[in-house]
């Protein structure tokens, strides 16, 4: 069987270790096993899937939290989220906003050419960066297959670092008079949207009313599950897979059986 790993790379959900066969050294980690030449593992197709849903609601919080006073537990949050030289946070905040509405308009346009999809370019440069944001994505969601499955594109070069070109290889970056553009496929599209979405959601932070349940997921196996108060039912931060109050309880007992008698 061919053996094929997700785009994601080092960064995929479910990486394996990659190990020296002689020695059994520790060489690194890759993405887990996939059937198809090139794509993403099942966790991870979800996750692209979940932050297609969760952006526009990324952009709302981004938004909310420019207009207020910079706090002492923002400041920690970002000094984690920043890549590179740090900026001013509201100018960080700005900069993630804008290359959100920036890469979902940008691929959805790009989709729904190649898909012969009417998209008003226009009019969505006239609506609410919040609602551009919500109509794009509502396009990738929908046609989500056909856009990781989308070729080489070209784009205008933007990023969250000080120059256009940050965070982009040199050998797919042109340069047309004043302006650069990158080329990249769907897959790499997907990736960014879910980058994109883990960098707003590690800063907004806005599961505020969760608690952390202190068992590993039985999908992906990672200590991240939180349980709303008042709620049943608990959700993987990792791979967003949804435990049941039942299986919390199964959980719960077998921790319990396996602790030392007092």
């Amino acid at each position: 069987m061919p053996d094929f790993a997700c785009r994601r790379g080092d960064r995929c959900a479910a990486r394996e270790a990659e190990r020296d066969p002689v020695t059994g050294d520790h060489l690194g980690w890759r993405g887990a096993q996939i059937a198809s030449e090139d794509g993403l593992c099942e966790i991870d197709y979800d996750k692209v899937k979940n932050a297609l849903l969760h952006l526009p609601g990324d952009v709302a919080e981004l938004t909310s939290l420019i207009g207020k006073p910079i706090t002492h537990a923002l400041t920690e949050r970002l000094s984690s989220a920043r890549p590179g030289p740090s900026m001013p946070i509201r100018e960080h905040l700005h900069a993630l906003n804008e290359l959100i509405d920036f890469e979902t308009n940008a691929w959805a346009g790009s989709l729904a050419a190649h898909l012969g999809l009417e998209w008003s370019t226009l009019s969505q440069h006239h609506s609410r960066a919040g609602r551009r944001v919500q109509i794009a994505c509502a396009l990738l969601g929908v046609w989500l297959r056909a856009f990781l499955e989308l070729g080489p594109t070209e784009h205008r070069a933007r990023s969250l670092g000080v120059r256009r070109t940050d965070g982009h290889d040199e050998d797919i970056v042109t340069r047309y008079g004043d302006d650069y553009f990158v080329i990249r496929d769907g897959l790499q599209g997907a990736i960014l949207l879910l980058d994109l979405h883990e960098a707003a959601w590690r800063i907004a932070q806005r599961h505020t009313s969760e608690v952390h349940v202190a068992f590993p997921c039985r999908r992906c196996g990672y200590m991240a599950l939180y349980r709303e108060l008042g709620k049943g039912t608990a959700v993987c931060r990792h791979c967003f897979h949804e435990v049941s109050e039942e299986h919390l309880d199964i959980l719960k007992t077998a921790l319990a059986a396996s602790l030392p008698a007092a």
